[in-house]
């Protein structure tokens, strides 16, 4: 039998944001796993572009590129010199390859084949410039429904899904915007030691003062959320407090009519409490002292929302408390443990039932479906697919 280790060949992984981030989506759970079981890693989130020059994210960046090790991959960190120009054809393409260069030869030798990852469509334009490569495409998301999505970001998913050996999705909703039949399912998961230990944690400070029953949130706030629900829920039972944990997208909030006027409404009420970002650490100590959390998206099939893959299902479910969700395709099959509910009648019923502990599942049954549901479940199944590219 060959030794498995010697086919962690190398991957050079590619999405968006940097990898430093207040929360870690699936990218860094998935790849930091790989990397702390010896797959040389190496991410990046692109070049910078000559467009860029009046963003932080240009204020921000080193001059030069740059290596930093951390959490068990190297994080590319693009410099200022060799940024992209998309006004020129050639002068793109010659960054583009310089920065593909770079980031292939913190991991890999001259010549040797390696793991191109993709998260986003958008980046496949680095592909020719990393051969010899085996493409992998994860799919997070539902690419054509995001705000700026582009006939050319089409053309670049259409052209990612025919050359790609692997291709994974978060959701079957996201599998099938995808158009193609080898599509796999790799859903979200969950750090299950992280939020196993959050109801035992300390209370944060800035929940203190917000008075019991707590129904928490956690995650982006933007229009998936459903801030008509939430009105009308706080208004028609002011002691219950909503506790929404998150980053605030008010700019996409802003963009949507709809979401607007009731977030505006929700910012306005004393029983709707916004307490920010929080660091992915501390995550934990806050859904572990809700009373009951939930993901209150919105059940219109009007966005992407509807095909998603909450990140938060197994978190809740590995915390142990109480959860309640608009029935999601990806939520469905975890009803024994998840109390579904579509209109605010429904909502109100289902968390009285949650606050009432006469709801669905119990504290260990719901940590048994998030055990069998973990990020380290995931990455097993991710590694055995990776090993069989170089087979």
């Amino acid at each position: 039998m060959r030794d498995a280790k010697a086919h962690r060949r190398p991957i050079i992984a590619f999405a968006h944001h940097p990898w430093v981030e207040p929360e870690w989506m699936n990218r860094q759970q998935l790849l930091s796993r790989l990397g702390k079981r010896g797959w040389p890693v190496v991410y990046s989130y692109g070049a910078l572009d000559w467009w860029e020059r009046e963003s932080a994210r240009w204020r921000v960046s080193p001059m030069f590129n740059r290596i930093e090790l951390r959490d068990g991959i190297s994080d590319a960190i693009p410099g200022k010199i060799g940024a992209r120009w998309q006004g020129s054809l050639w002068f793109d393409r010659s960054a583009l390859r310089r920065h593909a260069r770079f980031i292939r030869s913190a991991v890999a030798e001259p010549g040797e084949r390696v793991i191109a990852m993709l998260f986003d469509p958008r980046f496949f334009s680095y592909i020719e410039h990393l051969e010899p490569c085996d493409v992998v495409f994860h799919a997070y998301d539902v690419y054509a429904s995001q705000s700026g999505w582009t006939e050319d970001g089409s053309a670049l998913q259409d052209a990612l899904v025919k050359r790609a050996a692997l291709i994974t999705a978060s959701s079957e909703g996201i599998a099938r915007s995808l158009g193609a039949e080898n599509v796999t399912v790799l859903p979200n998961g969950a750090d299950i030691d992280a939020f196993s230990a959050g109801c035992a944690s300390p209370e944060p400070d800035d929940l203190r003062g917000i008075p019991h029953p707590r129904i928490g949130y956690a995650g982006a706030i933007n229009r998936k959320v459903d801030f008509r629900l939430i009105t009308a829920l706080a208004r028609k039972r002011p002691d219950w407090h909503w506790v929404l944990i998150g980053r605030i997208e008010r700019n996409e909030i802003l963009a949507d009519d709809y979401t607007a006027q009731h977030f505006a409404e929700a910012e306005g009420m004393a029983n709707v409490h916004f307490v920010g970002q929080k660091d992915r650490r501390d995550v934990p100590a806050y859904v572990g002292h809700m009373d009951v959390n939930t993901m209150c998206y919105r059940s219109d099939d009007s966005g992407w929302w509807t095909a998603c893959s909450p990140l938060k299902l197994h978190e809740y479910l590995a915390c142990g408390l109480p959860v309640v969700s608009t029935p999601l395709e990806a939520v469905l099959p975890f009803s024994n443990v998840v109390n579904l509910a579509s209109d605010s009648e429904q909502w109100e019923r289902a968390v009285q039932t949650e606050l009432d502990a006469a709801g669905a599942g119990s504290r260990e049954g719901r940590q048994a479906v998030a055990q069998e549901n973990s990020w380290d479940a995931r990455v097993d199944f991710l590694e055995n697919r990776l090993y069989a590219l170089g087979a």
